[in-house]
C-alpha cells in the first residue's frame, strides 16, 4: 500500500517555503505522492455543507494555490514522488486545455501524476465563476471521456452535450499511455461515476463501515458494465493529526498505535493508497514537518 502527504497548498501554511519543505521532505523520508486540494475561489459566504468534516477547514482564507501549478513547481526539485490532485474539480476547466496541462506535467516528471477528479460542491463557487450548480455532474462526465480520447486516440473523436472533439491530434501523450482518474466524491452519482467511468474511487475521512458499503458498489458497478473492478484503485485521505478529525493541541503528538491500526484496517478494505492529512489547516509547517518524519520512522519504518 502506497502512502502519500496532503500538501499545504491552501490556508496559513501556504507558502513557497512550507510546500518546499513538505514535498521535499516527503521525499527523503520515503512517502510514495503529495497530493493538492482544488478551488479557485472561496466566497466569503459560503452556505453549503462541506460533504467531508463537520466544518470546512479554510473558510474565510484568502491564499489557495492553484493545483496544477503547485504541481508543476514541486515536479522541478523532485524525480520519484508521484503528484496528484484530491481532488480537481472537473467542471471549472474547459478539457482539452485541461488535458493538455495535465499531459504535459506528467511528460516533463516522468510519469508521475495522478488525476483525483470532482464534480465540486460549493454552490457558491459555482456561481461566482458564473456556471450552472446543476450541470456539473453531467460536464464531469464529458470531462473524463474528452480526456481519455485525447490521451489514447490517434484522432481523438468526442460528441457530447457540452463538449465536442473532432479533426484534431494532440500530444504530448501521458508518459504510460494515460493518466489515472480517481473518482472523488462520497455521493451515489460519485459512486456510478467511479463504477463507470474512473481508474478508481478517492475518498477523504470517510468512515470505514461507508467506505467498505461504497467500494462494495463501485465494484458491482463496474462488474455489471464489464469492467474488471480488481483494475479499480481505492484511495483515502484520512486524518492523520491527534485527534483524527477537527480540532486538536498545538503541540500534538502523533497517535502511533491508532494510525498503525486504521492503516491497517484501511488495506484490509482494498485501499492500494493512503494520503495522510496531518493538520495543514491546524498546526504550523514545522509540527506537520515532525508528524511526517516520525509517522515515516515510527509507523512506516521508512526513511
Amino acid at each position: 500500500m502506497e502512502i502519500g502527504i496532503f500538501l499545504p497548498t491552501a490556508g496559513p501554511n501556504a507558502t513557497t517555503e512550507s510546500i518546499r519543505a513538505i514535498a521535499e521532505s516527503a521525499e527523503a523520508w520515503g512517502f510514495d505522492s503529495v497530493w493538492t486540494a482544488d478551488h479557485v475561489l472561496l466566497p466569503v459566504e459560503i452556505n453549503t455543507p462541506y460533504p467531508y468534516a463537520p466544518v470546512y477547514p479554510f473558510k474565510g482564507e484568502r491564499v489557495y494555490m492553484e493545483a496544477a501549478t503547485a504541481l508543476t513547481y514541486i515536479a522541478g526539485f523532485t524525480r520519484r514522488i508521484r503528484l496528484a490532485f484530491g481532488a480537481c474539480i472537473l467542471p471549472y476547466r474547459e478539457p482539452v486545455l485541461h488535458a493538455k496541462v495535465l499531459s504535459t506535467l506528467d511528460t516533463l516528471s516522468g510519469g508521475r501524476v495522478i488525476l483525483g477528479a470532482g464534480v465540486g460542491w460549493m454552490r457558491e463557487e459555482f456561481e461566482a465563476l458564473h456556471m450552472r450548480f446543476e450541470d456539473r455532474g453531467r460536464r464531469a462526465d464529458e470531462h473524463i471521456q474528452v480526456l481519455r480520447a485525447l490521451w489514447t486516440q490517434d484522432e481523438p473523436f468526442f460528441e457530447g452535450q457540452f463538449y465536442h472533439v473532432r479533426g484534431v491530434r494532440f500530444a504530448p501523450r501521458p508518459v504510460r499511455g494515460t493518466i489515472p482518474i480517481l473518482i472523488g466524491g462520497h455521493s451515489a452519482p460519485a459512486r456510478r461515476r467511479a463504477g463507470r467511468l474512473g481508474d478508481g474511487w478517492h475518498t477523504a475521512y470517510l468512515p470505514l463501515d461507508q467506505l467498505k458499503s461504497g467500494w462494495d458498489e463501485i465494484r458491482t458497478i463496474a462488474k455489471t458494465g464489464g469492467r474488471d473492478p480488481d483494475a479499480l484503485q481505492l484511495t483515502c485521505r484520512i486524518a492523520a493529526g491527534p485527534p483524527f478529525g477537527m480540532g486538536g493541541a498545538a503541540k500534538p503528538e502523533l497517535p502511533v498505535e491508532q494510525l498503525r491500526d486504521s492503516l491497517h484496517r484501511h488495506r484490509e478494505l482494498g485501499a492500494s493508497h493512503i494520503v495522510l492529512d496531518f493538520g495543514i489547516a491546524r498546526y504550523p509547517s514545522q509540527e506537520i514537518l515532525r508528524l511526517m518524519k516520525e509517522t515515516a520512522r515510527d509507523v512506516l519504518g521508512r526513511g
